[in-house]
């Protein structure tokens, strides 16, 4: 039996890592150094939107940021 590379095309194409973090609080490191922790609401191409713990809603450019993942708080955190 032959098989092609077709059989081993991932059948999830589409899958973007950004939208499996929206609605979950991430942490997040910019390219000037600072770092932050925030809501990510949405993503709009290379547009993140993420809401403050005060509610303000602030978009960064995907460019802007270089790391970013989910945030879990410590143990015994409030």
């Amino acid at each position: 039996m032959c098989s092609t590379t077709e059989d081993y095309i991932n059948v999830v194409e589409d899958f973007d890592p950004l939208e499996s973090l929206t609605g979950k609080l991430v942490w997040g490191r910019l390219a000037n150094g600072r770092t932050f922790v925030s809501r990510l609401v949405k993503v709009d191409r290379s547009k993140l939107y993420f809401r403050t713990k005060t509610g303000l809603l602030i978009m960064n450019d995907l460019r802007k940021i270089t790391e970013l993942r989910e945030y879990v708080p410590k143990q015994g955190a409030v």
